[in-house]
Order: structure tokens, then C-alpha cells, then sequence
């Protein structure tokens, strides 16, 4: 591992600019004081805690950990792009700034593929909680702001969970999707 402490400050500031940045997609939704990126990394971190209990496979927490918290970073030095706006170049820059964090940190750099590859347990995890807060901050949203639509982002989300569901071997991440899926379509159908 390099000597980190150069990058600590650097680091630091990353970090706490996270603090500051509100997710574009309720921004552009007509939230205003939308969640912050380090909001949503936090929430982020607690699901896939909350997750990784349900699940019968060993799963690796330190990598979880670093993989949840990374998951968004580059957004505090690129901008927090839509994920039906963003080109390729965008996430190639962003994967390339992941592997190059996790190789500063003594961590291996292949763990930023898995993120973007879904290739293992800790990835998936991560990706079902980032759904899971995105879909239930939108219907947050939605429940205090009732004059706001927010069903195109909520439905991407359950898109993709269910893209998950359909390749997971894990019983009891099949049987959450389902349970969110269900929970989710009850309270949209409710709003009608």
C-alpha cells in the first residue's frame, strides 16, 4: 500500500464535498433541498448492512464497507450525472477514479469492476441498496410533496432490481426484491 498520508486531506475534502452536492435526479424533479450524496451514500451503507444479515453466503464486510462507501465518491469531483444521462466516457472516467482510490487505499483495484459488473455478493448488495434508497427516498418525496411525480425514477429503480432478482442465486435477496416490488407498486397504486 502507498503511503496514504498525502491523500488524507485530499481525501477529506472529497468527502466533505459529498456533504454538500444534491442528487441531480430530484433536482431536476423539482425537489428543492433534495438529499445530498453523502446522505444517500449513508443510507446506502445502512441497507446494505441491514442486507448482508439476511443473506446465508459469507460476506466479505470490509469490502462492503469500502465498496458501499466508494460506490458514489466520484460524483463529488465529476458531478452527480443521471444514470440515463451518463455516456460511457463518463463512467470510464469515474471507474478509472474508483480503481485508482482503491488502489491508494491498499485495496484491490478489481473491486471497481465488480461494482460496475455486478460480478460479486458485495456488488450486488451495494446495487440493491442503492435502489432501495433511491426508491424510497423518491417515495418520501412524493408523500411530502404530493403535486411531485417521481414514478419515472422509482420504476428505473425497480427496473433494475428486478434485473437483479432474475440472476441472483440468493433466496432471501429474490424474496426482499419481491417484498419491495410489492410494497412499492401497493403505494404507488395508492397515490392513483
Amino acid at each position: 500500500m502507498e503511503d496514504f498520508t498525502p491523500y488524507f486531506l485530499l481525501y477529506n475534502d472529497i468527502i466533505n464535498r459529498l456533504k454538500e452536492i444534491e442528487r441531480t435526479g430530484w433536482k431536476i424533479s423539482g425537489i428543492e433541498d433534495a438529499e445530498t450524496v453523502a446522505e444517500h451514500t449513508f443510507h446506502v451503507c445502512s441497507v446494505a448492512l441491514l442486507i448482508s444479515r439476511l443473506i446465508s453466503k459469507k460476506v466479505d464486510y470490509e469490502k462492503l464497507f469500502v465498496m458501499s462507501v466508494l460506490h458514489d465518491m466520484p460524483e463529488s469531483i465529476y458531478g452527480d450525472i443521471p444514470t440515463p444521462n451518463k455516456t460511457e466516457a463518463d463512467r470510464d472516467r469515474e471507474k478509472k477514479w474508483v480503481a485508482d482510490t482503491l488502489r491508494k487505499l491498499g485495496y484491490p483495484p478489481e473491486w471497481g469492476d465488480e461494482l460496475e459488473n455486478l460480478s460479486s455478493l458485495e456488488a450486488m448488495i451495494i446495487k440493491i441498496s442503492d435502489c432501495i434508497s433511491t426508491i424510497f427516498q423518491g417515495l418520501s418525496y412524493m408523500e411530502e410533496h404530493k403535486h411531485i411525480h417521481l414514478n419515472e425514477i422509482i420504476e428505473n429503480n425497480l427496473e433494475r432490481l428486478s434485473e437483479i432478482k432474475d440472476v441472483v442465486d440468493e433466496h432471501s435477496i429474490k424474496t426482499l426484491i419481491e417484498f419491495i416490488e410489492n410494497l412499492v407498486f401497493d403505494r404507488l397504486d395508492k397515490r392513483r
